[in-house]
């Protein structure tokens, strides 16, 4: 059994000792024992530090410290800290999805990706609106792992507000990563959560963030107005199912039995004597716009011209 919950518990009560006699200190700067008390507290502490480096080195583990608290400080809602321990955890995991098996406009992960970065409970201090999780990250020597790579990328997406950034992200994670962790900062906004989460590595390197609500919702205002458009020509093979020149409407049918419907585009010849359930080559823009904020495609189609199939 593992000595690190007891090891968290102890710093967090180090913590706790330590700001009492800071405190006392303040108070009462002529008090020597006071000081002495609290110089022997800080040495405890950085003991419990080097041990817990040491376990983490042991145990091939990352530790992530995940604190919520509503901006004046006071505990949030149970569900909101349940939602959005959650939906961290579906961040984490799409982007080392990504990482391993390529970007994604949804979020689809494997089950081994789902497995090997999985946050485990470690421990959540009396008194602390925080709790610690742990991760499995085997490195070889200095070579940064798929899971180092993967925090990267939170971190950069967490604090990411310009649409090139976002774009630059997406290659590199997918549009799904984007999605992640907007649904994370739509639920920061909806509760007034203050986030901060510290990454770390049994090195002892730590790389720390800290979210108010207000930076969740310029996150959120920043996804929000952003999309890829794309527009191709799409030339196939199809039965016309029906055509309104009134209301400049189509509905076909690919050879793959795909129905195809849209509107037809102001080039179309109209007044044409029109055959349905017969077979036509169909000259066809096909128009994407991809939502950033969902990861939600729309596709539009427009029918430029039907020709006899031969």
């Amino acid at each position: 059994m593992t000595r690190l919950p007891d090891l968290l518990d102890d710093l967090a009560e180090t913590d706790s000792v330590g700001h009492a006699l800071r405190r006392l200190a303040e108070a009462e700067p002529r008090d020597p024992i006071a000081t002495v008390n609290l110089d022997a507290v800080m040495r405890r502490r950085k003991d419990l530090e080097r041990e817990l480096g040491a376990l983490l080195g042991v145990e091939q583990r990352d530790l992530i410290r995940y604190r919520l608290e509503l901006f004046d400080g006071s505990a949030p809602p149970a569900a909101a800290v349940a939602r959005s321990v959650l939906l961290f955890q579906s961040l984490v995991t799409t982007v080392f999805d990504a990482i391993r098996t390529g970007p994604k406009r949804v979020y689809h992960p494997s089950n081994e990706s789902v497995r090997l970065s999985s946050l485990n409970f470690a421990s959540a201090p009396a008194g602390k609106p925080e709790m610690h999780f742990t991760i499995p990250n085997d490195r070889l020597l200095i070579v940064e792992s798929d899971l180092d790579t993967a925090f990267g990328i939170v971190f950069e997406l967490l604090t990411a507000r310009a649409k090139t950034m976002f774009r630059n992200i997406a290659v590199r994670a997918g549009v799904a990563s984007v999605a992640a962790t907007y649904a994370w900062a739509d639920n920061a906004a909806q509760h007034s959560l203050t986030t901060t989460i510290t990454w770390r590595k049994a090195s002892d390197e730590r790389r720390t963030i800290s979210l108010a609500h207000s930076d969740a919702l310029l996150f959120k205002t920043a996804v929000e107005a952003l999309t890829d458009d794309a527009v191709e020509p799409v030339e196939c093979d199809c039965e016309l199912l029906s055509i309104d020149e009134a209301a400049a409407t189509f509905r076909i049918e690919n050879a793959d039995g795909v129905t195809i419907s849209g509107e037809l585009a102001s080039g179309f010849p109209r007044g044409e004597n029109w055959t349905t359930r017969r077979w036509y080559i169909a000259i066809l823009h096909r128009a994407t716009r991809v939502r950033y904020a969902t990861g939600e495609e729309i596709v539009r189609w427009s029918l430029r011209a039907l020709n006899p199939h031969h």
